[in-house]
């Protein structure tokens, strides 16, 4: 954690000596959410909220028990339009921790009935609803009035979502070890580009920069 302002450098890594430290040291994924908290999603821990000015950690780990993560390998945090989170796990699907605290986990597979216990990206559109990027099994749509669309079933090349977004057009953009794709409306994904692409980044000016395995940017 660098602090701009004293030019000093803080460093959190899991120490058993610790137990208010961060519970696991290889961290998956960084998100600040709308209030400006601090969250890392770590590889074998779950979810460890920072809190600010004790430097310690809140610690959301996976279990069976309640209140438990369904998975421990983080890969992305998005806000929920209600005010929770969402989280992306790559073995336990798609988790929801609640304003209150209270996690609920793999909900694709418990509340809607669909197998996806691999996700690997998340995004939340201009209307609130959420984009799902699985592995091997493209991606979903949940629309705000509950449904889910599935566009693999549209496409002849079913592609792992490694990253996720949106252009300001509603165009809806996803990368992956097949290629970078392009959703417009309920259309089938068009496939702009087959390099295996790990990640998308969409600029202000609708210019997508995408990062490729081994083609560069």
């Amino acid at each position: 954690v660098y602090d701009r302002d004293w030019k000093v450098t803080a460093h959190f890594e899991q120490s058993p000596d610790n137990p208010n430290g961060l519970n696991n040291s290889p961290v998956y994924c960084i998100f600040r959410d709308k209030d400006e908290n601090m969250w890392a999603g770590t590889y074998f821990g779950g979810v460890n909220y920072f809190l600010s000015g004790s430097d310690q950690f809140r610690h959301w780990s996976a279990g069976t028990g309640d209140n438990h993560l369904s998975g421990k390998a983080v890969r992305q945090i998005a806000n929920a339009p209600d005010g929770g989170l969402v989280i992306a796990t790559e073995d336990g699907g798609l988790n929801y921790i609640g304003k209150d605290g209270r996690i609920h986990g793999d909900i694709l597979s418990r509340d809607r009935h669909i197998a996806a216990s691999n996700v690997h990206s998340l995004h939340v559109d201009g209307d609130g609803s959420l984009w799902i990027g699985l592995f091997l099994k493209g991606i979903l749509h949940w629309r705000n009035d509950g449904i889910i669309d599935d566009y693999s079933i549209y496409s002849k090349s079913i592609s792992s979502a490694f990253d996720i977004a949106g252009t300001p057009d509603g165009r809806i953009w996803y990368a992956g070890p097949s290629g970078l794709f392009c959703i417009e409306g309920a259309r089938p994904p068009v496939r702009i580009s087959p390099l295996r692409f790990l990640v998308i980044e969409v600029l202000d000016d609708s210019t997508i920069i995408a990062g490729a395995r081994k083609g560069g940017l």
